[in-house]
């Protein structure tokens, strides 16, 4: 939930700081962006490589033990943080309660495997959340936790610790239920599951939604009679003590609201969910993604950042420190100017948000002429805007013809011989496309010749056996040449001529006669070449006696 220190190393479909950091409106999918951060940053949990606070977005800095690896979810809590990376969890930092899973209560600065020996074993993970001394995870659909056990967060019906994963009780709310999204909050844990919210833990102020202050060491359904009546709940986020959803777009919260965090204009706690404010810059727009930090909720729409609640460390993004009890857009005039919010992350007194744009232009865009078209092939964008290439776009100037890949090359047909054509091409990304590239020089497309590079020897002995062709002979069109070899005179009564499979021709002279001999090789015309045609001519002339 509250990340103390991190250096989140946010590649792609994120659960963070106690809440999933996803793609807007697509559950626990993964999804792709750069890193960037805002908020309280004492002990480097904005992950910029220094402890300066801010109240506006900066990059979070990706490397370390995790660079090379394929990160799906990300989580900061506390102070330990957590990854999904290849279908397994990873954490580092604080371990006093065993919150990093690998059954030891030692610290660790770098990432360590989750122990998988017991409730995880052959279970692919899919999602990760890091709460204040606990962590856990969704896998194959069902949830797992660790760490410190004293309000029932672990969810297995018990109030002790545990260093190694252990399996949410499914015997009551959640049985028959697939777990889609986790996230573990100060005391409490929620998962989103089957269109619905559940909560387990301690509850002093109604942060579990069943309406009651009573703690729960299994799982208990939230109250649907007010806003999230006869709607599907999609995304789930657990604060310090409240807690928030997303259901059918629109955003709910319930708990504790000294600071706003609830989001619906007042400072009263609630034990079932309440609507956030809809009156302001989220008027009009579809939530796709909620998180919870310790006093203030952040959200994710139509690609923009919105946070609301408490604002003393610059948390709400809005280049202020004011608390508001509505959602306030975050700021975007510098680095997320032009950017797409696709994920978003509250911690205990920061945010942090994945980015996107569209692709930088393709470079290097050169073109190999055929007849009546033209290969043209580019060098990958130097910067994918944060989300992976789609797909690559030729167009011909002139004509307009164009030709679609997601390699970098493409065949663009139908093209006029004799015509000279330039080349530029776009790259897309699921946020948009590039601009196009500089245009490859003039390429004109034409029949090619066909060649080949032919080796022979010089002379031919008179006696005994002489390759003429020292391998077989192929041409630019990848045809084997064919070969033929004349003697004159007769070839039968002077010469002896064998062409082997590979194309090798070996002559065997004999008699008193002065031959001469003709190589040639030959390919036929090809819809893009040329005909192939070479010949070589020797004379053999009578060996001396000796």
């Amino acid at each position: 939930m509250f990340a103390k220190k991190t250096s989140m190393a946010a590649l792609a479909g994120i659960a963070l700081a106690g809440s999933m950091l996803v793609a807007p409106g697509v559950g626990a999918s993964p999804t792709t962006g750069h890193a960037a951060a805002w908020g309280a940053n004492g002990n480097g949990q904005l992950g910029d490589n220094s402890t300066t606070n801010s109240s506006v977005p900066v990059a979070v800095n990706i490397g370390g033990a995790l660079a090379g690896k394929t990160v799906t979810a990300i989580s900061a809590g506390l102070s330990h943080s957590c990854v999904v990376a290849d279908g397994q969890a990873y954490c580092w930092g604080d371990s006093t309660f065993g919150q990093l899973g690998n059954n030891s209560t030692t610290d660790s600065k770098v990432p360590v495997a989750v122990n998988t020996t017991g409730a995880l074993s052959g279970k692919t993970v899919s999602a990760i959340s890091a709460g204040r001394h606990h962590t856990c995870t969704v896998a194959d659909g069902q949830a797992y936790c660790w760490g410190y056990n004293g309000g029932g967060e672990l969810g297995n019906n018990s109030t002790t610790d545990s260093k190694v994963p252990v399996a949410v009780n499914t015997a009551g709310a959640l049985a028959g239920k697939t777990v889609i999204e986790i996230t573990a909050g100060y005391f409490h844990t929620c998962v989103a599951a089957s269109g619905q919210a559940y909560c387990w833990g301690y509850n002093g102020s109604g942060q579990l939604g069943d309406n009651s202050i009573t703690n729960s060491t299994v799982p208990v359904a939230v109250n649907t009679t007010g806003p999230l009546a006869g709607r599907t709940v999609t995304a789930i986020a657990a604060g310090y003590v409240h807690t928030c959803v997303v259901a059918e777009g629109r955003a709910s919260c319930w708990g504790e609201n000294t600071f706003g965090q609830l989001g619906n204009n007042s400072i009263t706690n609630s034990t079932v969910p309440v609507a956030a404010s809809t009156a302001g810059p989220l008027a009009g727009r579809t939530v796709g993604a909620i998180t919870a930090g310790a006093y203030h909720t952040c959200a994710a729409a139509d690609g923009r950042a919105f946070c609301w609640g408490a604002n003393g460390f610059g948390q709400l993004g809005n280049n202020a420190t004011a608390n508001s009890y509505v959602p306030v857009a975050v700021d975007t005039t510098a680095l997320l100017n032009g950017q797409t919010v696709t994920a978003i992350t509250a911690g205990g007194y920061h945010s942090a948000v994945l980015a996107a744009a569209p692709p930088q232009p393709p470079t290097a865009v050169n073109g190999a002429p055929g007849n009546t078209q033209v290969t043209v092939a580019w060098t990958a964008p130097a910067d994918d805007g944060g989300s992976p290439v789609i797909d690559y776009t030729v167009t011909t100037i002139p004509g307009g013809t164009t030709c679609t890949t997601s390699s970098t090359s493409c065949v663009v047909p139908g093209l006029t011989n004799g015509t000279a054509y330039t080349f530029t091409v776009i790259a897309r990304n699921a946020i948009g496309t590039s601009a196009p590239s500089t245009p490859s020089g003039p390429v004109t497309p034409a029949k090619q010749k066909q060649t080949a590079s032919v080796k022979v020897p010089k002379r031919i002995k008179y006696k005994g056996k002489t390759v003429l062709l020292k391998k077989a002979v192929r041409t630019n069109a990848g045809q084997k040449a064919k070969s033929k070899v004349t003697v004159k005179p007769k070839k039968k009564k002077y010469a002896k001529v064998t062409t082997t499979k590979k194309g090798k021709v070996s002559i065997k002279t004999f008699g008193e006669k002065k031959l001469k001999v003709t190589l040639k090789l030959t390919a036929p015309a090809t819809s893009q070449y040329t005909a192939y045609s070479y010949t070589k001519k020797w004379t053999v002339k009578k060996k001396k006696r000796s």
